[in-house]
């Protein structure tokens, strides 16, 4: 028993603390290595109880404990950059007066950014950028910069989300890419369709005109659909490294001359159409982006897309109209179509989601946000908002004397502009079956509410609109018997007879989280509107774009509103009823037009437009 307590005593001894001052002339590192193993210890269970407690944890308290950290991350950057501002303040003041300060314009800043970031994240968000524009009412066309990829004429252009790289289809089947800094075409990402002869090489190389172009918001995918009744995703990633690699080359002269198809490669102006590739040193993987040493495979002198991922089938006729759900994360693709149905695609598994009918005539024009729903309009004369998570959707109709909507523009989650073939823009709102406003946004009153435009036509005499009802329906007659017939040929032609002489509203595009708006039509130029939500909903013209012949079948925005892309055309995008030649200097080519002054300013609007 004694022996027992003369070891436990010993033992008591050595764990004593040593007094400092005691000389302590060697410690054993065995006493380190377990301190730290202690510490490791103590912090696997701290890590291990906080684990448990966020598995233990109510979505409540989840959602108090992320809004905490969330309001004190954000505390933390503005406290920091306070400190900045304020460290060279004389430390005369009250301590307890700056403190009630700070805390008063530490609340009031927390709040703005709190509201600011709702806002963005429900589409109610919008900078003042239209309002720098009127001091330009006309923009220099000395400072435009123009890309010919094309032979045919352009029917849509696109963006990537970062504004580096620009994007344009065509009725010669091919995809073109473009480099925003320079303003010069880079490569194909499709390819154009070679000159045949005889009527079906005519008729293969229609129907694989492209239509509509989209970019996904992640920057990963490009969306391409046309008459081929096919909705075709394409990498940018593998696009992108192809094109600063140096392996992305223009499609030389010498390779698959002979094909008819809308596959074929667009030889390059003035070269033989020779079927060898010998002379042009290229081969045809390089042809389309491949990189040295990838493998390439044809068939029947069709050769595999170097950046295709996958192509959606399901649509009965032309794909017309394609939009991304906004966002990072958001996979949703939606198309429109001739064959009236607007289609849900998941970009990200590959998958088709879900049919939407309600369209009674081809669907024309779609657009999208972040909510999940979309916008379309067609030849129905009817614009329409789909709520497809809920299996519902509204319906809005327009001007009686207009018998199509040609192009459609999501403003916010509650507001959308519409143009028609009538020369009409118009501001909806959810909360109305009319239109808040409409402006007449083609001719010679472009600018004008429609009231105060009739009145200004009122004089004009409509004697020749019967005249030149039956020209256009001999022309349609023409077409239909030279075998490029449209559907909705014999439609527009009757109705751009039957109308006012103002040009259709061709194109539209919008900033987003912005009030500036742009249209294009057939006149020659491009016309820049201010879309306002507050006291009330209005459009009004801010400036134009002149000495743009032509029509402008596609338009897009960067992101900040410096710059305006309009891809022109000889004819409309959807057919050729009406053509503008060389005579008339129209050109085939994509236009950079920079816009002064727009995209400095990044103010919030006063208010909330997503409550109103």
């Amino acid at each position: 028993m004694s022996r027992a307590n003369g070891k436990r005593r010993a033992s008591d001894a050595q764990r004593r603390p040593v007094k400092f001052d005691q000389e302590v002339e060697d410690i054993d590192e065995s006493d380190l290595d377990s301190d730290e193993e202690e510490a490791a210890e103590a912090r696997g269970r701290q890590a291990l109880q906080a684990v448990e407690d966020e598995e233990s944890e109510t979505a409540e308290q989840k959602r108090l404990r992320l809004a905490k950290k969330y309001l004190a991350d954000m505390g933390g950057a503005g406290s920091g950059e306070k400190e900045d501002e304020g460290s060279d303040d004389d430390d005369e003041y009250d301590e307890e007066d700056d403190d009630d300060e700070d805390d008063d314009g530490g609340d009031a800043a927390m709040g703005k950014k709190l509201k600011r970031a709702r806002l963005e994240a429900t589409g109610g968000f919008r900078r003042a950028i239209a309002e720098e524009l009127r001091a330009t009412p006309r923009l220099d066309p000395a400072s435009y910069r123009w890309s010919t990829g094309h032979r045919l004429p352009l029917t849509c252009v696109a963006l990537s989300p970062d504004d580096r790289h620009a994007f344009s289809g065509s009725k010669d089947n091919a995809v073109v890419q473009y480099d925003v800094a320079t303003g010069q075409r880079v490569g194909y990402v499709r390819r154009a369709w070679q000159r045949g002869s005889g009527s079906d090489a005519t008729t293969k190389a229609r129907h694989g005109e492209i239509l509509a172009l989209a970019c996904s918001g992640d920057g990963r995918l490009l969306a391409s659909g046309g008459r081929d009744k096919l909705v075709r995703l394409y990498d940018l990633r593998k696009l992108q490294r192809n094109t600063e690699a140096g392996d992305y080359t223009e499609p030389a002269a010498g390779y698959g001359a002979s094909d008819a198809s809308p596959t074929g490669v667009a030889p390059a102006p003035g070269s033989s159409n020779s079927n060898n590739n010998n002379g042009a040193g290229v081969t045809a993987g390089q042809l389309l982006g491949h990189a040295p040493g990838m493998s390439f495979t044809s068939t029947g002198g069709r050769g595999t897309r170097a950046f295709e991922l996958r192509s959606f089938r399901g649509h009965k006729d032309a794909v017309s109209a394609l939009a991304f759900q906004l966002g990072p994360a958001a996979s949703v693709l939606f198309s429109g179509s001739l064959d009236r149905t607007v289609k849900l695609w998941n970009a990200k598994d590959f998958g088709f989601m879900d049919t939407l009918y309600g369209h009674q005539a081809d669907c024309l024009c779609l657009d999208a946000l972040r909510r999940e729903n979309c916008v379309t309009g067609g030849r129905d004369r009817s614009a329409r908002l789909w709520k497809f998570a809920d299996d519902k959707q509204l319906v809005f109709r327009g001007a009686t004397s207009a018998t199509s909507v040609e192009c459609i523009r999501q403003l916010s989650d509650d507001t959308f502009l519409s143009g028609d073939d009538d020369g009409r823009l118009a501001i909806w709102s959810l909360l109305k079956k009319k239109p808040a406003m409409e402006v007449v946004a083609t001719g010679p009153h472009a600018g004008l509410s429609v009231g105060a435009a009739a009145v200004a036509e009122a004089g004009a005499s409509g004697s020749a609109s019967s005249t030149a009802a039956a020209a256009a329906a001999a022309s349609a007659a023409a077409h239909a018997a030279a075998g490029v017939s449209n559907a909705g040929a014999a439609a527009h032609a009757f109705a751009s007879a039957s109308h006012s002489a103002r040009p259709w509203v061709s194109s539209l595009a919008s900033v987003r989280a912005a009030d500036l708006v742009a249209s294009g039509s057939s006149e020659g130029c491009v016309r820049l509107w201010q879309a306002a939500d507050r006291p009330k909903r209005s459009l009004s013209l801010v400036a134009e774009a002149p000495d743009l012949p032509g029509f402008a079948n596609g338009l897009a925005f960067a992101s900040d509103g410096r710059f305006l892309l309009a891809a022109m055309g000889q004819e409309h995008r959807l057919g050729r009823w009406e053509r503008q030649n060389q005579s008339a200097k129209a050109k085939n080519a994509l236009c950079f037009i920079p816009l002064p002054s727009a995209g400095a300013p990044d103010e919030e609007e006063p208010g909330d437009s997503a409550s109103e």
